[in-house]
């Protein structure tokens, strides 16, 4: 069995800067001659950089990815942002 979901991870304020991951965590389990293995994994796929009125996403690679699209991907990031942007009101 195997599971991944794409989630928006905590918002991180940087010199005035929030900077929000957006993670893969994927979860695996196998059964093999009686035994049952299971593992995880947490990786970065996106970084989304907000000041202010601003707000931009990049990949981990480096290029940038519409903001856009990124939040029809993650619904959830949508939530993050709007409520940074309150807190920072």
């Amino acid at each position: 069995m195997e599971i991944e979901k794409v989630t928006a991870g905590d918002p991180i304020k940087v010199a005035g800067i929030t900077v929000i991951p957006v993670l893969t965590t994927s979860a695996r389990c196998y059964r093999l001659n009686g035994s049952l293995s299971v593992f995880g994994t947490k990786q970065p796929l996106y970084i989304v950089l907000a000041k202010g009125s601003t707000t931009k996403a990049f990949r981990v690679t480096g290029e940038e990815t519409p903001l856009e699209e990124l939040m029809q991907e993650v619904p959830y990031l949508r939530l993050t942002l709007d409520s940074t942007q309150q807190c920072s009101e």
